[in-house]
């Protein structure tokens, strides 16, 4: 064999062993390379001009990079949003980014319906977080553990103040009475978004983590399975667990240097009992007033995604290699502090 074919055996060894990457940067590459091709695919289907007749269809390709630079141009300089459309959900730009999660759906359809979103809904706000590169959106595409261990050790303070910065983009013009953030990734990296946000309140929701983990390597899967020929289900597993323990222990710590009257909990259950009252509850501990106007809108929500949420059945967790008796000891700290059974 050529020394060249020897390199390459090596290089193809090295990046992917049972369905995981070994070196991330490899992956990393990879993952950004589809970010960008999406991204460029939603720029291009937005603003690529469309022909007046036949004869133009057949123009010169480099006219009609120059209209799509024109046009992209006229678009992005522009002086600021329409608020009023954006007040009355008819804003040009909410179809538009429908358009991106339709395609993100077909890209991902096992994905569909496990965190369902939509163009006027809420989003995690760790994939702002990506374009630090310091971010769980890429080690929930794929098994990357470098990458993951990298994560967990680096100093994720400049990725919080990116994060700032956009959310203060975000509201120019339209500032909000109060910012609602969530993720579970902030767990690991708590300490860091404490000192960007020092101002912060934490809601912290409990439920059996014998039925969260397997939800969350389901909803892993489901997003990395397109980018790779074979899902190492109990190695996905054995990482989750690892890292929901890992980043409860920092959670806990964090709480107990001095926090705890930062921080709100609620019981996953009571918010699936009676949802409204859970939320008018979570408002009075904020300080925040739940209008009449706001409960109805809530409960008109929850009726309207009722299919939604029954959509998916619960996963077990011997699919993931995830033993329940094994999960009570590795996670006895987290349920015996905050009475949370295993297994229930």
């Amino acid at each position: 064999m050529s020394d060249a074919a020897d390199q390459a055996q090596a290089k193809s060894g090295r990046s992917m062993r049972h369905g995981m990457f070994e070196d991330w940067r490899d992956a990393l590459g990879i993952l950004l390379m589809l970010f960008v091709a999406a991204v460029s695919g939603a720029l291009i289907a937005r603003f690529w001009p469309e022909p007046d007749s036949a004869s133009q269809a057949t123009n010169d390709l480099t006219e009609r990079l120059g209209a799509l630079e024109t046009r992209f141009s006229a678009v992005t300089s522009a002086s600021g949003p329409d608020l009023a459309a954006l007040k009355t959900r008819s804003d040009a730009r909410i179809a538009t980014s429908q358009a991106i999660i339709d395609m993100t759906n077909e890209m991902f359809p096992d994905f569909v319906g496990m965190l369902p979103s939509s163009a006027t809904g809420p989003q995690e706000c760790i994939l702002v977080m990506a374009f630090d590169f310091r971010s769980q959106v890429f080690e929930g595409m794929a098994l990357l553990p470098s990458y993951t261990e990298w994560l967990l050790t680096c100093d994720m303070e400049p990725a919080y103040r990116y994060h700032q910065r956009v959310l203060r983009l975000l509201q120019w013009h339209c500032p909000p009475t109060r910012w609602w953030l969530k993720s579970p990734a902030h767990m690991t990296s708590i300490d860091a978004l404490d000192a960007v946000y020092p101002d912060a309140r934490f809601v912290m929701t409990h439920r059996d983590i014998g039925a969260v983990l397997p939800s969350v390597c389901a909803v892993k899967e489901a997003l990395s399975s397109p980018l790779t020929d074979r899902v190492d289900r109990h190695a996905l597993g054995r990482h989750e667990v690892d890292l929901w323990a890992e980043s409860l222990r920092r959670l806990i710590a964090f709480r107990d240097a001095g926090r705890e009257d930062r921080f709100f909990d609620l019981r996953f259950a009571d918010v699936q009992r009676a949802p409204v009252e859970a939320m008018e509850q979570l408002f009075t501990a904020m300080g925040d007033e739940l209008t009449d106007d706001t409960r109805a809108r809530m409960a008109e929500w929850w009726e309207a995604n009722d299919a939604e949420r029954r959509r998916s059945a619960p996963v077990d967790p011997d699919t993931y290699g995830i033993g329940l008796a094994a999960l009570r000891d590795e996670f006895a700290f987290y349920h015996q502090r905050f009475d949370v059974p295993v297994g229930s």
